[in-house]
């Protein structure tokens, strides 16, 4: 059986298998603060919706509206933390106003602390401690809310020893703003925030980094990049929060600051409407909050990266546990129980992948559920129950959803891809009936057979879909790093921050074909009962590929092999594509894909490829019949051509054969129906005497 087919099978069988698993009843709290002032419902429940947790400045009046949108508040009131951010605290006028504001709203559910000072310079430090230790007496357990400038060398050091020994924190809070409208991401945010990692780990206090998400004064509008570069670096470094500055496009006018000019692109534009920065935190926070249970018990032991070496921050010792990637920054750490554990995080982005949490050892007992719905069922998969995929589909899982007796709808596609109407209409319609599909599977980056890929736009629609029914998708992307013209587009599973996504790899396309290696990842409760089943289908993959794969990927050279194959792979899709224009009949159509593997071609609908494909085959050339893509007959005039795998001349060859065999069989139903409505021009001169063996 074909790897991705076993794959397949395993989910399956992981879905027969899988126990019902239920919402953890006490969500663990990783603080995703917006930097930023709030003061009405719908800005909050914007910035709620979006996956923040927690807001740096809430007036007391809107307490009762955060405790509502499940949201912790740092109280701001200019009584007890001034109204300028260029002033010193009055410590007096503090400590003053402290008793009857700690009256007034500590009993609160939303709050979690009272704002103090932004930016304090040394000399404000006496007076911060005096306030934070009067926040401590008749507040305890609430954090006395202080923000430290960026900064670097000694004297940065001294900084934050000096703000650590006099203030107390329970949290060390800085910011760090790197992306300019140059285009660069300067390397100071890595030798600021190792110098806060390791003033935290000396004085044993967690960390929060606050880090740029509206462009404002001499900073860029951000990019998706920007910001997962930002979040997934900051948590390589053991960050235990992070904050957004801003939320919103306009000035923080609370502390009387001077506008800093400019500000725009950020969640909320200036208007208050989401901006494509509010979709891309949307789906970094969820991933995050799925993370939550891991990122919050982990010990930093170590950050070391690959490539440029930043200031204060080293490369691989020979103890490492990972000292083979391009390009990465890692950090390795340890669990409770002493598990070790690496977090790794691409410092340049070519594809939109996650970043990887590699496990030395097993997941955790209690992680039951990735995501915040408040269930996630996992029913067995019995003969009749509803399966939904593309129409056309990859052939070769047609048969394994048949084994298991599956109805199977399919869903028509476009040239972006699965048509997200039809599906939603779909849905619709079996929810009258009372019907569920178990799940849905999708081939949307450079699909196979039909070579398109699935729009962001759609992306996006199906992984809210997913999240709506409460339905699992199974993501199979072996092509998706076969891209040869165009952006990458980030995976469903990278979307959906893998609640509802089964991700499914391969090595197959990258590396080689006959290593039948692949990956899934899953939510422990399937991925637990595709480890059983792979078990029972065959005991285990080979050890000795499995090895030498591993050794490959050690080496960090992986990725100019791919390069390679990509040049290769578009001469030769270039070569099929120019030979279908020249030897295609007339009426024929097919697609340009920007990667993978195939191209789909669609006959004069008078003709059938499965009767053509023996003749086809007789004179040296193959192709899979349209059919084959479909479970109801449909795709008769269509084929799937695969240009991977032969020379650029071989390919012209075998198209010229492809078409003098549509033009044998046109020429014929035009004699048996006498008819000229499909008469076709002659082929040239020069190929009319050519050999089509």
């Amino acid at each position: 059986m074909p790897f991705v087919n076993l794959l397949l099978a395993l989910v399956l069988c992981a879905l027969l298998l899988a126990a019902p698993c239920a919402a953890a009843q006490d969500k663990p709290f990783f603080p995703l603060m917006a930097w930023d002032y709030v003061d009405d419902a719908d800005t909050l429940k914007k910035m709620a919706d979006c996956g923040i947790n927690s807001i740096a400045f809430v007036p007391e009046k809107m307490l009762d509206a955060c405790q509502k949108a499940g949201v912790k508040a740092i109280l701001y009131d200019p009584a007890l933390a001034g109204s300028r951010w260029d002033e010193a605290l009055d410590a007096d006028r503090a400590v003053k106003a402290l008793p009857a504001i700690v009256k007034r709203v500590n009993n609160h559910p939303a709050l979690w602390g009272y704002h103090l000072k932004d930016e304090p310079i040394a000399a404000h430090f006496p007076a911060l401690g005096r306030a934070s230790e009067a926040v401590r007496k008749l507040a305890p357990g609430k954090w006395p809310y202080v923000n430290l400038f960026p900064g670097d060398g000694p004297e940065y050091d001294k900084y934050l020893d000096d703000y650590i020994t006099t203030v107390k924190p329970p949290i060390l809070s800085y910011d760090r703003y790197v992306v300019t409208e140059d285009g660069s991401f300067h390397p100071v945010f890595w030798s600021n925030i190792a110098q806060v990692r390791e003033a935290a780990l000396k004085h044993r206090i967690p960390f929060h980094n606050i880090i740029l998400t509206a462009a404002h004064w001499h900073y860029r509008v951000i990019s998706d990049e920007d910001l997962r570069m930002q979040v997934w670096g900051s948590l390589v470094y053991g960050a235990k929060g992070i904050a957004y500055y801003k939320f919103m496009s306009e000035s923080l006018d609370c502390l009387e600051a001077p506008d800093l000019g400019n500000f725009r692109g950020g969640p909320l534009d200036e208007f208050r409407r989401k901006t494509p920065v509010w979709d891309s935190m949307y789906i970094v926070n969820r991933m995050v909050t799925n993370l939550a249970p891991y990122l919050l018990k982990l010990r930093s032991d170590a950050v070391y990266h690959f490539g440029d070496i930043p200031a204060r921050n080293t490369g691989p010792s020979e103890t490492s546990l990972v000292k083979g990637f391009k390009l990465r920054l890692v950090g390795p750490v340890a669990r409770e129980q002493g598990e070790a554990l690496v977090k790794l995080c691409k410092k340049v982005s070519r594809e939109h992948h996650l970043p990887l949490m590699v496990h030395i050892g097993d997941a955790p007992a209690d992680f039951k559920k990735a995501g915040d719905t408040t269930k996630f069922l996992l029913e067995s998969f019995d003969p009749g129950d509803i399966l939904i995929c593309d129409a056309p589909t990859y052939p070769g899982a047609i048969p394994t959803f048949c084994s298991y007796e599956a109805e199977i709808i399919q869903i028509e596609s476009d040239a972006d891809g699965m048509r997200i109407d039809i599906l939603e209409q779909t849905l619709a319609e079996l929810a009258e009936r009372g019907r569920k599909p178990k799940f849905i599977y999708s081939v949307p980056t450079f699909q196979n057979p039909g070579g398109v890929t699935l729009s962001l736009e759609r992306r996006q629609q199906l992984v809210a879909i997913a999240r709506r029914h409460e339905i699992l998708i199974v993501e199979d992307n072996p092509y998706g790093l076969l891209r040869y013209e165009g952006e990458a587009l980030p995976t469903l599973y990278a979307l959906d921050g893998g609640a509802y996504v089964v991700y499914l790899g391969t090595f197959s396309k990258i590396l080689s074909a006959g290593l039948r290696i692949g990956w899934v990842v899953a939510p422990p409760p399937i991925r637990e009962k595709i480890v059983l089943g792979k078990g029972a289908s065959d005991l285990c993959t080979s050890t000795l590929t499995q090895d030498f794969a591993g050794e490959y990927f050690k080496k960090g050279n992986w990725q100019a092999y791919v390069d390679d194959l990509i040049g290769i792979y578009r001469n030769r899709r270039d070569a099929m594509v120019g030979a279908m224009s020249e030897y295609f009949p007339h009426g024929a159509t097919w697609n340009k894909p920007h990667g993978g593997l195939f191209i789909w071609a669609t006959m004069p609908d008078v003709l059938d490829t499965s009767d053509m494909l023996a003749k086809a085959i007789s004179k040296g050339v193959a192709f899979v019949p349209g059919t084959s893509a479909y479970v109801d007959g449909r795709g008769a005039s269509s084929m799937r051509l695969n240009f991977s795998g032969v020379r650029e001349d071989e390919i012209i060859e075998g198209i010229r054969r492809i078409g003098a065999v549509a033009r044998e069989q046109l020429d014929l139903y035009e004699t048996m129906t006498a008819s000229q409505e499909m008469r076709l021009p002659p082929l040239p001169e020069d190929e009319t005497g050519r050999d089509e063996r």
